[in-house]
């Protein structure tokens, strides 16, 4: 993803493409699984670079931690979804190398379509996150003042 006039770009494909493909589909031999994307954002390989941020954390000892990674996320997200992500939920992680900067990595991210929910996404509501939060090794590669770090 790289910004081009205030749009993010995939790619070749604006924000656009995520309301063309808002939803990943998986499958094993045995049964197949849809996930709805609420998150695509950079890290850096090396967590210490990041600000200590690891997105590859899979248990939490309480709720309100949870919640806490799950804001972290959004903040970092190009995107801003209405997908709504609860402590029960499945999650699946993307992640691809990018030479966006040094050790850059691009996350998406997913969650599972409840069993009592429909697959669709209101794709309409997604907007440009006009401001956000990347690993300090992109703001380094810049030469930009990280605005997070206060």
């Amino acid at each position: 993803w790289k910004r081009n006039k205030g749009n993010i770009i995939v790619d070749g494909l604006s924000i656009e493409g995520y309301k063309n493909s808002p939803i990943i589909e998986f499958s094993t031999l045995y049964k197949s699984y849809t996930f709805k994307v609420f998150a695509a954002f950079y890290v850096s390989a090396d967590t210490v670079y990041d600000g200590g941020f690891n997105y590859k954390v899979i248990d939490f000892n309480s709720d309100a931690k949870f919640n806490a990674y799950i804001n972290e996320i959004k903040l970092r997200s190009f995107i801003n979804t209405d997908v709504s992500v609860q402590t029960a939920d499945k999650i699946v992680t993307l992640v691809t190398p990018s030479n966006e900067f040094e050790g850059a990595q691009f996350v998406v991210m997913g969650r599972m379509v409840r069993s009592n929910e429909s697959a669709s996404v209101d794709v309409d509501a997604a907007t440009l996150n006009e401001s956000p939060k990347y690993p300090q090794a992109w703001y380094d590669s810049k030469g930009m003042q990280n605005p997070f770090n206060k």
